[in-house]
């Protein structure tokens, strides 16, 4: 279901509710930065696979969607970025703490390549492993 017909469904669903529709940072899949010779352009794409739903007085809930694209602004994505975090598949952390349990002398060179890979601290990693 796309969108409009996802809204169409929950103001069907509770038409004596006040529905609202809204893209917050979980409904995020997908941001696509156009360049120009090495310049970003001022109009960029994002893509939503999810929209949350609210409805007037219950818990509110998210919606698979069909991909969703908007324009989003070079401003937007700038400020994005930088606070954005990054996701390391529970399989690589998984894997890193098997090999810190089993002592294996791999697991500081797994621990820094994931690092690197990530842009982000090796002990933040570390920290993510124990949850």
């Amino acid at each position: 279901m796309n969108y409009y017909e996802a809204q169409d469904a929950f103001k069907k669903m509770y038409p004596d509710r006040l529905v609202t529709f809204e893209f917050d940072e979980k409904c995020i899949r997908r941001i696509e930065c156009v360049y120009t010779d090495g310049e970003m352009h001022m109009g960029n794409h994002i893509e939503y696979r999810h929209v949350k739903v609210i409805p007037e007085g219950m818990p509110s809930l998210y919606v698979p969607i069909d991909p969703h694209r908007e324009i989003i602004t070079a401003a937007t994505v700038k400020a994005k970025i930088p606070k954005d975090a990054v996701y390391v598949h529970p399989d690589e952390l998984k894997m890193l703490k098997e090999l810190k349990d089993s002592d294996s002398p791999y697991y500081t060179s797994k621990l820094y390549e994931l690092a690197s890979y990530a842009g982000i601290d090796s002990e933040q990693i570390a920290a993510s492993i124990l949850k």
